[in-house]
This record gives structure tokens, C-alpha cells and sequence, in this order.
């Protein structure tokens, strides 16, 4: 999670280059894909009540 203030292109900038570092550091660049969206408040996880890092808009793996 990043709390920013500032510029809004400057800020999403600075955050999808970190995440490309980091992406190409763990060789998975190639693999994964992610978005910036701003909020005004993240809801707290269903299952721990915390503020989630993350908000992932991937379904559950099929089985079978």
C-alpha cells in the first residue's frame, strides 16, 4: 500500500517503475501483470479485519 500525495502522474510513475524493478528482479516480468487504482479508503480483509496490501481481481483457480 502506498499513501501518496503529489502529482498523480508522477506518483503512478514512480510506482510502476518500482514494481517493473521488482518484476524483473523475481524473473517475473513476463508473467504478471498489474494496475494502479486510487482510493479513498481500502476496506479491511473479510477474514483478518487488516488493511489488505494487495486487492487482487483474479478469480480462484479451477480444479479439476
Amino acid at each position: 500500500m502506498i499513501v501518496a500525495e503529489g502529482n498523480i502522474k508522477e506518483v503512478i510513475a514512480a510506482v510502476s517503475k518500482r514494481m517493473r524493478v521488482t518484476l524483473v528482479g523475481e524473473g517475473l516480468h513476463e508473467i504478471v501483470e498489474f494496475g494502479i487504482e486510487f482510493m479513498d479508503t481500502i476496506p479491511p480483509g473479510s477474514k483478518t479485519s487488516k488493511t489488505r496490501m494487495i486487492i487482487s481481481r483474479v478469480g480462484q483457480p479451477r480444479m479439476g
